[in-house]
């Protein structure tokens, strides 16, 4: 299916963004449809890059928290299922 369609010779930079418990942006590269995995860079307070973080498949990130990430992640027959990551 996806070999018959007709994709845009330019696709948009960036994704969703977030902001952090801390202030932080987070910005989501874009995820073009044969993408499965969610590339995200996070900027500080001053605009410089403080991490790139690359999350699980089929993860979609709702909310960044002091200590962890929370979102929603679908399994092979497509059934959301929320779920949280620790971080330090």
């Amino acid at each position: 299916m996806y070999g018959r369609l007709k994709y845009p010779d330019v696709f948009p930079a960036t994704g969703e963004l977030l902001v952090d418990a801390y202030d932080r942006l987070w910005v989501q590269e874009y995820q073009a449809p044969w993408v499965t995995v969610s590339r995200w860079t996070v900027l500080g307070k001053d605009g410089a890059a403080v991490a790139n973080v690359v999350l699980p498949d089929r993860f979609r990130l709702v909310e960044v928290g002091v200590d962890y990430l929370l979102g929603s992640w679908r399994d092979e027959d497509d059934v959301e299922h929320v779920r949280a990551y620790r971080f330090k």
